[in-house]
């Protein structure tokens, strides 16, 4: 089963050197996005994300 976790910064990077199967969401405003982020991240915006959205990640 696919589950979302919110994690902190120090969290994630260390799931990220010990795992390779994750998605990495940043939900900050496209404008935050563009001014820099994490290689690989997928932009949502947390104000507009929606249940379709959810299921693009679970399929």
């Amino acid at each position: 089963m696919n589950t979302f976790k919110s994690v902190s910064m120090d969290e994630g990077l260390k799931l990220m050197a010990s795992d390779k199967d994750f998605v990495l969401l940043d939900v900050r405003t496209p404008e935050e996005f563009s001014s820099g982020h994490i290689p690989g991240a997928i932009q949502l915006t947390n104000e507009t994300f929606t249940k379709q959205d959810a299921g693009i990640f679970l399929s």
